[in-house]
């Protein structure tokens, strides 16, 4: 329970993130389809109704498949309910005719999309981010995760937005809630992990400065969005037009005054017409072959506009993790740390969907990997990780690697500060530089040697020995 209302405010930053661009989405799906009875904000009374009942499943002793079944049955309840109450407000609670009209809507395809088909895959979709937002486990990666994914969603649903001229209401404020969801969100989970100003003894001054710095973005985006109006940027705009104007018309007339200065020529005479224009032939039967079909330049175009959507998508990782990467420099004050990058970064989330699509294709066709062999071998990924436990228990013993040290100097700490393992240390660090660095994979007796060697180091107790002469040195400058 403690853990539950700890994490509460970061679950409720989270959901507001997925609200904004949830709301974007549903308002363009009611500006493209008519609107009539189709509520965004009423469809999106779902989201918490969601979450609230699978926190209250998970606290039942249920098996899997019954907590499914439960979830389906509530979203049906919840659907129609919510369906009933928008497009069939009848007086009556017993009137018992509007589930047919609601089945023959959603069947019908010549009005396809209609609202009652997009009203059933929003409110689905609505639901099950209700039930993910109840299964997750809010911290830092999480958080950076769900705002990249949501800027994302937002750029898209606003250049489909200008693409089709429609003028949806409130879309500065949900831009402002975003970002201020997005930046409380990642500066509380940063802190909740106790690496920055939450846990620190200027708590209070901080969480002012946070507030104030909010309340101050969204009055001057509000200022903004009064002061610029779409009449004030046309004024602008016409300005360097304008001076465009100027300056072509100032090159015309003195291109025309050097013009006149040349002699003229004499007037040659045009000879009378011949007679009616000719009729242009029927071209031959080998230029038809050379024509594209329709089909080949429809496919042209989606593969444009798919080159173009993930030009925007790597556009929009390189800003978002510039601004990571800045605040995560300005929330961190520890000297000689070292930055990796998140498991659950955007990035790592494109690259790992890339690598599965290729995986799958590759086994589909057979053709990948008929020659070649896999990148790393199960081998070398063992040694691999038997190196990064040694890297974590020479961390957590107070001796963790800086992001510059080789593999041959951090050994070389290692030795100094832990001289009973020696050995051991030794060992592990040349099979993995043998496994990292060489183009053959080791061998499975090498790989057993540095098991054994691993679980032998494990099992004694490692004496603690002096400090290098560096950490030494600081140590005598600090006191």
């Amino acid at each position: 329970m403690e853990r539950e209302s700890r994490h509460g405010p970061l679950i409720l930053l989270m959901g507001g993130m997925e609200v904004c661009w949830l709301y974007t989405a549903l308002l363009l799906a009611a500006a493209k389809t008519g609107g009539g009875a189709f509520s965004p904000a009423l469809i999106l009374s779902l989201y918490p109704v969601s979450w609230g009942y699978e926190r209250l499943l998970r606290r039942r002793p249920w098996p899997w498949l019954a907590r499914a079944g439960a979830s389906v049955a509530g979203w049906l309840l919840g659907t129609l309910t919510l369906a009933q109450w928008l497009f069939w407000p009848a007086p009556d609670l017993l009137y018992v005719s509007w589930p047919a009209a609601f089945a023959s809507s959603l069947i019908d395809l010549v009005s396809f999309p209609n609202p009652e088909q997009l009203f059933l895959v929003s409110g689905a979709l609505i639901w099950w981010l209700g039930r993910r937002l109840a299964a997750l486990r809010p911290h830092y990666a999480t958080v950076i995760t769900e705002f990249q994914f949501g800027l994302a969603m937002l750029l898209i649903l606003f250049f489909m937005a200008s693409q089709w001229r429609l003028n949806l209401p409130g879309l500065v404020l949900v831009c402002l809630a975003f970002f201020a969801f997005s930046f409380g969100g990642i500066a509380l989970a940063h802190g909740a992990e106790g690496k920055g100003w939450l846990y620190s003894a200027h708590r209070s001054q901080w969480l002012s400065i946070l507030l104030f710095a909010v309340c101050l973005v969204f009055a001057f985006g509000l200022l903004t969005s009064a002061i610029i109006k779409p009449e004030l940027l046309k004024i602008l705009l016409s300005i360097p037009k304008l001076l465009w104007h100027f300056v072509t018309e100032l090159m015309r007339l003195i291109f025309a005054f050097l013009a006149s200065l040349l002699p003229k020529s004499d007037p040659v005479l045009m000879p009378p017409p011949g007679g009616p224009p000719a009729v242009p032939s029927d071209p031959p039967a080998w230029v038809e072959l050379l024509r594209l079909p329709p089909w080949v330049r429809r496919v042209g175009q989606i593969v444009v506009s798919g080159l173009w959507l993930i030009l925007l998508l790597a556009a929009l990782w390189s800003v978002s993790s510039q601004i990571v990467h800045w605040l995560r420099l300005k929330l961190e004050h520890d000297e000689g740390a070292s930055y990796e990058p998140l498991s659950g970064a955007f990035k790592e989330d494109l690259s790992a969907l890339l690598r599965l699509i290729l995986d799958r294709l590759s086994r589909l066709l057979r053709f990948f990997r008929r020659d070649r062999p896999d990148p790393v071998s199960r081998e070398a990924e063992s040694a691999r990780h038997i190196y990064r436990q040694l890297l974590q228990l020479g961390a957590s013993a107070g001796c963790p690697r800086h992001a510059a040290q080789t593999p041959g100097e951090y050994l070389l700490v290692l030795n100094e500060r832990f001289p009973a393992g020696r050995p051991e240390f030794s060992r592990i660090t040349e099979h993995y530089v043998a496994a990292r660095y060489s183009p053959f994979p080791p061998t499975r007796g090498a790989l057993e040697r540095m098991v054994k060697t691993w679980d032998r180091l494990k099992s004694r107790k490692v004496q603690k020995g002096k400090k290098p002469a560096k950490d030494r040195e600081l140590a005598e400058n600090g006191r």
